[in-house]
């Protein structure tokens, strides 16, 4: 009896704290994902870089576009806009990880292409010891040498354009961010990011332009992170003590707009999403978890507790009033920024209720890993197994938390590829890109 009341207490719980869940998921999908572009590789591939070229139905057709993609009225004027993997990162599969963070490990080799397919150039990478970081219109790419004690004198790295083009290269700091006009910014690391003093904000022709302060560079450890806005014109620099957070938001120039400290840990600007004079949202805690947001000034406007532990991921809706917030432990959030408020959530039945948050979770089951939002849809890859041995895809309706259709990939790793307005799957198991359109069923 006592087993029973306590699982009715813990129901009223979740439903109090977050609200309706939604109705029922029906055995029939209630959209269609149609094929619109597929192209497959020689080699496994980790991630790609689009670009985009006005092209004859026919050269579109022979890049790997399907005749379904284009409009009667393309198909009259005979030229057609299309996309083409313009940048590949060829993957070390021997090395592929559960965990999009150890992706930087599993990266070999960097490949620039003309839009006909011709390979322009190909770069070597040195798994664990350099990082692939893009731009946020992917024109810029930086492959920064990250931190190793057994080469501890080895720093700096190379910006490159889109095109294979070096920009300029530098053999001291490490490289953390750059934005579509190429700024970069670096810290000072000698030891590893924790032991970061400065961040260093370089032009698009490497000239240094300011550095500034790291707030919490005398404590022995720490946490350092950087992330432009999406027009490149603003930054979110994020420090950590793992005690207290400081945030600080500056313009591309470095100049210092606010500077605040909050007495949680949050990885800030890593777990957040940033909106050009709006504010930011994120998480912070680590088994305790709370959403929040920040307005354009630095103060904070709410937080709210989402009280289950796991890996976070956290995105703006595309009309900037919501937040979808994710965790690997199967939740899925819609927070209306206005207020804080839950609109809906979506708990998968294996999921672990609040009061069970130290509970393991199985291997085998998806556990939510990657968040994309498009449209009005909410996209979650599902990751299996410790080394991530199979995949889920979940279609969400963004505006009432509906699961609309739900795709499994046995012995298959899939990841999101970005591109603009687009939904597009690498499945690297067997070295294909897909670009997808999702059609609703009546």
């Amino acid at each position: 009896m006592k087993q029973v009341f306590l699982a009715i207490i813990i129901a009223l719980m979740t439903v109090g704290l977050y609200g309706q869940e939604p109705g029922a998921v029906q055995n029939e999908p209630k959209v269609r994902l149609k094929v619109v572009y597929e192209k497959t590789f020689d080699e496994e591939i980790l991630d790609v870089i689009f670009d985009t070229a006005t092209v004859s139905i026919e050269e579109a057709e022979q890049m790997g576009w399907k005749e379904e993609a284009f409009t009667e009225e393309e198909k009259a004027k005979g030229k057609v806009l299309v996309s083409y993997p313009k940048v590949v990162l060829i993957s070390d599969a021997s090395k592929m990880s559960y965990d999009v963070s150890e992706y930087p490990r599993c990266r070999r080799e960097l490949r620039f292409y003309r839009k006909n397919g011709e390979l322009i150039k190909k770069e070597l990478i040195q798994p664990r010891r350099e990082r692939v970081i893009y731009s946020e219109n992917m024109r810029y790419i930086l492959r920064s040498w990250v931190f190793d004690e057994d080469e501890a004198e080895k720093e700096g790295g190379v910006l490159y354009k889109s095109n294979g083009e070096v920009v300029w290269e530098k053999n001291k700091n490490e490289l953390i961010a750059v934005s579509r006009e190429g700024y970069v910014i670096a810290t000072d690391a000698v030891f590893g990011p924790e032991s970061a003093s400065w961040y260093i904000f370089y032009d698009p022709l490497g000239q240094e332009i300011i550095r500034l302060e790291n707030p919490f560079k005398d404590k022995a450890e720490g946490y350092n992170a950087v992330k432009f806005s999406s027009s490149g014109n603003y930054v979110v620099l994020g420090s950590s003590d793992f005690r207290k957070t400081a945030v600080i938001l500056t313009t591309k120039k470095g100049k210092i707009l606010w500077q605040r400290e909050f007495s949680w840990v949050s990885w800030v600007p890593n777990a957040a999403d940033i909106a050009d004079n709006l504010g930011i949202i994120g998480t912070f805690g680590i088994k305790d978890v709370h959403a929040f947001f920040l307005n354009w000034q630095g103060e904070l406007q709410w937080k709210v507790r989402l009280g289950i532990a796991g890996n976070y991921d956290i995105k703006w809706s595309e009309d900037q009033k919501k937040a979808f917030v994710i965790s690997t432990r199967g939740y899925l959030w819609c927070i209306d920024v206005n207020d804080g408020n839950f609109l809906w959530f979506h708990k998968e039945k294996w999921a672990t209720d609040p009061s069970f948050r130290e509970k393991r979770l199985s291997w085998e089951i998806p556990q939510f890993s990657e968040l994309n939002v498009i449209n009005d849809f909410v996209y979650i890859i599902g990751k299996k197994g410790r080394n991530w041995h199979s995949s889920t895809l979940f279609i969400f309706d963004s505006e009432t938390g509906n699961l609309l259709r739900k795709i499994e990939y046995p012995q298959e790793k899939i990841t999101f590829v970005k591109i603009d307005k687009e939904i597009g799957l690498i499945n690297i198991t067997k070295r294909k890109i897909s670009i997808l359109k999702v059609e609703v069923l009546k």
